[in-house]
């Protein structure tokens, strides 16, 4: 569900609490409900620039080029940090095959074309919008009066001056006031990555429950291969 998510990823390395006190490196981005979503983890014996050089290469191989979710996802790990690394492993496929059931069910229960944190925001900011004034400069561009202060907004490249419509890609008050002037509607001026058709893309591939042991079907040249213990 990578393809649709904004393209910003996160990466974070955190030490195990196990015997041998591992790293696990994790790579996680925000879906369309801004929530966490993981990429990708890893366990390696060092957070060097080894370590970092493969991590990142098997996550372009994988996936391509293309708010605090380090912190939060640290939170949802913690305790998970003291297990064994086979078990640690199972909590978090068990972990994402949680959250991908539980996320698509709310996709599928949300319908507001916006996921309702962003639906809210907009909201508010139509609200906010009523008390600015505006000035029409051609169809495209307006200034737009916030006491002492304007600012431009071109709906034609969806930017203001004051750099947030732009960052944000979601119509901020200053945007909605020139909308409103024009009497348009704001439903293309806004990002994709936050509608409920891409929440439920995102999720729509489910994370298969593992089955029994004697069911795994383990390729020769890994059956075959000996770990030496640490030394």
């Amino acid at each position: 569900g990578w393809e649709y998510c904004r393209p910003v990823v996160v990466v974070d390395g955190t030490f195990l609490k196990s015997a041998y006190r591992e790293i696990m490196i994790t790579a996680s981005t925000m879906d369309a409900a801004g929530t966490i979503l993981p990429l990708a983890y890893a366990v390696v014996d060092l957070e060097n620039d080894a370590s970092w050089k493969w991590f990142v290469e098997q996550f372009k191989h994988t996936y391509g080029e293309r708010p605090n979710i380090v912190k939060s996802l640290n939170v949802v790990t913690k305790y998970a940090r003291e297990l064994p690394i086979v078990e640690l492993l199972e909590y978090m496929r068990t972990l994402l095959e949680r959250w991908t059931k539980e996320k698509l069910l709310k996709a599928k229960g949300t319908f507001t074309y916006l996921w309702f944190k962003f639906n809210k925001e907009l909201d508010d900011n139509r609200t906010l919008s009523h008390k600015l004034r505006v000035r029409a400069s051609t169809d495209y561009i307006h200034t737009i009066l916030d006491g002492v202060r304007r600012y431009i907004v071109c709906l034609e490249n969806k930017r203001c001056s004051c750099g947030q419509f732009q960052l944000d890609e979601l119509p901020i008050p200053h945007a909605l006031t020139a909308l409103r002037c024009r009497d348009e509607s704001f439903e293309q001026y806004y990002c994709p990555y936050y509608t409920r058709e891409n929440l439920f893309h995102t999720y729509e591939i489910p994370v298969n429950p593992l089955p029994d042991e004697s069911k795994w079907n383990v390729p020769q040249y890994i059956s075959e291969e000996v770990v030496n213990p640490p030394t």
